[in-house]
């Protein structure tokens, strides 16, 4: 626990969020906006990725963290269908909470797949955090290895 707590807290500091990922093919891109329900307010991270199936299950195949609300953007992502789930980490959470996340984290996911293809441009998503539902699929997944994943990536950039 004490090891989520110190990925929060590393977080919250962090300024430089977005990696530096070059386009390769315009079309080989998702990207959208991810909005919270007027009743949710939301200040923390958003765990945001594409899964290859609806449940989903490890390490998405194409993911980032978010510092809040507004754009998000997956860059040369292979064609094929994938389904966008989210979910988020208020800046106040326990670790103890977030590591059990089925009741305690606000969370997301696109109701169509997302297909990509080479050849067109794939459509802008708008999707939007809300209080955990029952036909929401659970969340498979350690919360702060996907931090700690996070964190190694944009480490580089840091320096």
């Amino acid at each position: 626990m004490e090891d989520a707590d110190k990925y929060l807290k590393t977080l919250q500091q962090l300024n430089q969020w977005r990696e530096a990922v070059p386009i390769e093919n315009p079309n080989l891109t998702v990207e959208g906006t991810i909005e919270a329900e007027a009743a949710a307010p939301f200040q923390g991270v958003i765990l945001i990725g594409l899964f290859a199936k609806p449940i989903p299950e490890g390490f998405p195949l194409y993911g980032t963290l978010l510092s809040s609300l507004g754009s998000f953007q997956f860059s040369n992502v292979k064609p094929g269908t994938y389904y966008l789930m989210a979910t988020s980490v208020p800046w106040g959470m326990q670790a103890v909470d977030f590591l059990l996340p089925q009741t305690t984290t606000l969370r997301t996911r696109s109701r169509e797949p997302v297909t990509v293809t080479a050849n067109s441009k794939t459509p802008p998503l708008q999707v939007t955090l809300h209080v955990p539902r029952l036909d929401d699929p659970p969340i498979l997944i350690s919360l702060p290895l996907l931090m700690d994943h996070f964190l190694k990536r944009v480490e580089p950039i840091l320096r």
